[in-house]
């Protein structure tokens, strides 16, 4: 499917048939051994986006990133990445963040495997044979953009509605993990740790509940209207990425004791979640905190509040362009 033109989804037991019919595109009897060359360097190929590498060996955050979204089983983006493996270094690293980006977007409305596998299909055929940046430019405005045009008030109304509960438990830690790296990247840049998505999915961090999802009797009485609704504290908007050190202080205690350690964190929207820390003056640091929504008190309406804002958040770090409806929504 990466590399030759077929009609529709291949079952297995096909497949030895296809190749009887498609000897012309394929060239296998004609030329056996380039035959097995091309089909050896794919599988080197594939065997490196198993290991998060590109096809020369070497690591790509994409491929790594999308690994951790879908998981081990999610490997239909694998046919676009061997579609192209002619494609120079930097653009390849190019499309690489481009499908993660994508498959966020089709994971996250629930978009039926058969519509995005029918996509992807579409989109080899295109790659094929791709060389340059500018060819590369061009299919990425005409297919990954366009996709993500057409998906994007699905995407603003999935996360408005999110709960924990509907999405698995290393996917909702990957979402949470790129809106708070993100936040990172703007203030301290693309250096050291913060570059890579595994620092943020590392298992020494956590997913606080800010209402606790088993609260004290003061934290249900400080919170208000709502704190006993099991969907409340499920949302989205109540969750927060922090490390284990520090989660372990918070318990299940009331939020005016929890923002004591918010500041503890290394993580600037967990820092900055009950008020802007001090750092300098004017410098990206200060910039990135000030535009940081803040939220004293934790009640149900800073719940929805949030999530709006992370809902926001999110059309930047998955490069989804914001509909016009979302736009006064948000």
């Amino acid at each position: 499917m990466a590399s030759f033109e077929v009609e529709a989804k291949l079952h297995e037991d096909d497949i030895y048939g296809w190749f009887r019919k498609n000897e012309k595109q394929t060239g296998h009897a004609s030329d056996p051994v380039r035959f097995a060359e091309r089909l050896l360097a794919a599988a080197k190929a594939y065997r490196c986006f198993v290991e998060s590498k590109n096809a020369g060996g070497q690591t790509e955050p994409g491929i790594a990133n999308t690994r951790a979204l879908g998981g081990k089983a999610v490997r239909q983006h694998f046919i676009l990445l061997l579609a192209a493996q002619q494609l120079p270094a930097d653009v390849f690293s190019a499309l690489a963040v481009e499908i993660e980006n994508l498959m966020f977007v089709w994971l996250v409305t629930n978009t039926p495997a058969k519509d995005y596998e029918r996509a992807i299909m579409d989109g080899a055929k295109q790659l094929r044979g791709m060389k340059t940046a500018h060819e590369f430019e061009l299919f990425s405005k005409s297919f990954f953009a366009a996709q993500k045009l057409v998906l994007a008030a699905s995407f603003n109304d999935a996360l408005l509605r999110l709960h924990s509960y509907e999405m698995r438990g290393f996917r909702l830690k990957y979402l949470l993990a790129k809106l708070t790296q993100q936040i990172d990247l703007q203030a301290y840049g693309a250096t050291g740790p913060r570059s890579d998505l595994s620092h943020y999915m590392d298992g020494g961090n956590d997913i606080e509940h800010i209402l606790p999802d088993a609260p004290s009797t003061e934290a249900l009485q400080e919170f208000g209207e709502s704190a006993a609704d099991g969907e409340l504290i499920q949302r989205l908007g109540n969750l927060m990425l922090v490390e284990k050190a520090v989660n372990r202080s918070l318990g299940n205690k009331p939020y005016s004791q929890k923002v004591g350690a918010y500041p503890g964190s290394q993580f600037l929207l967990v820092r900055c979640q009950a008020a802007h820390q001090t750092v300098g003056v004017n410098d990206q640091i200060t910039k990135t905190m000030k535009k940081l929504p803040t939220y004293p008190k934790w009640n149900r309406a800073a719940v929805g509040e949030r999530q709006q804002n992370l809902a926001s958040l999110a059309y930047e770090v998955w490069s989804v362009p914001k509909p016009v409806l979302a736009q006064s929504a948000c």
